[in-house]
């Protein structure tokens, strides 16, 4: 199954769309998305995988394809710094799959972040506990 995260910039939340042999299959909507917003979703998510690239023409619409691996194993790979593995892999298994895709995609930027102003990087429990990869300051 291919999955895809939509965000729409001017607003929190984001939705993760499942699609199967070109089939919308699945639907996930993080917490930030209120019920008004999944029903005027509802009525617009193309059906067909193919439809998505159209949705993302919209100004304020990005898509993402979401990687094949999301596991706590990749994570603690591209992390790097091997400290607290067990508290670290149960906070993972907390986090849904949208806020796993965001903190992946982040953690070059927050790791490049160090590396300019000379900081250490936090223990991977901490960087997961406190969501990191939600401050902006690493833009």
């Amino acid at each position: 199954m291919r999955k895809y995260l939509t965000e729409n910039i001017t607003r929190p939340g984001s939705i993760t769309l499942g699609y199967e042999d070109g089939t919308l299959r699945s639907v996930e909507f993080s917490a930030e998305v209120d019920q008004g917003r999944m029903m005027a979703a509802m009525k617009s998510i193309p059906l067909a995988e193919g439809e998505l690239k159209m949705w993302g023409t919209y100004p304020n619409i990005r898509i993402t394809e979401i990687p094949a691996d999301l596991s706590f194993a990749a994570f603690w790979n591209a992390y790097g710094h091997k400290v607290n593995r067990k508290r670290s892999e149960e906070l993972w298994n907390k986090i849904n799959e949208a806020d796993r895709l965001q903190c992946m995609l982040r953690l070059p930027k927050y790791f490049d972040y160090c590396r300019r102003h000379n900081r250490l990087k936090k223990d991977p429990d901490t960087y997961l506990r406190n969501k990191s990869w939600i401050d902006e300051m690493f833009d």
